[in-house]
């Protein structure tokens, strides 16, 4: 994988960030117990997935992509 891809990629996954963030806290809100914590458990595996399978390989390729620097 080419740098330049490499970083498009790393900014896609940045931008998800917020969006996440926002949807997780639309879920806090439900009542449904049940729906609820099925929710959360997929905004948390969708975000395991984003960092493990996508970010970090790009960042052991490129430690200067690394968003949190």
């Amino acid at each position: 994988m080419n740098k330049q891809i490499a970083t498009q990629i790393i900014a896609c996954a940045v931008a998800m960030d917020e969006p996440i963030g926002n949807m997780h806290a639309l879920i806090e809100q439900m009542e449904e117990d049940e729906v609820k914590e099925r929710f959360k458990k997929a905004v948390g595996d969708l975000m395991g997935i984003l960092f493990l399978n996508i970010v970090r390989p790009i960042e052991t390729l490129y430690p200067d992509l690394n968003p949190d620097l």
